[in-house]
């Protein structure tokens, strides 16, 4: 019976996926920010992260005590 080592795989890179990925997202963000919809976009995504909301919320709970 043979000795058995764990070899830990190597992730592969597919590159043109990769590099389709990249050029889609920088071509996107190019008539995005010539749009002016970028920023929007962005704001969006800020707001869909629970951290910040929950933040924000303890912010304007502080805010409203100190009134």
């Amino acid at each position: 019976m043979h000795a058995m080592t764990e070899q830990t795989a190597t992730p592969k890179i597919h590159w043109r996926k990769l590099l389709a990925k990249v050029v889609t997202f920088a071509a996107t963000e190019t008539i995005l920010n010539l749009g002016g919809v970028s920023t929007i976009a962005d704001y969006a995504e800020f707001l869909a992260d629970s951290n910040t909301i929950a933040v924000v919320a303890e912010t304007l709970s502080n805010l409203v005590t100190l009134v």
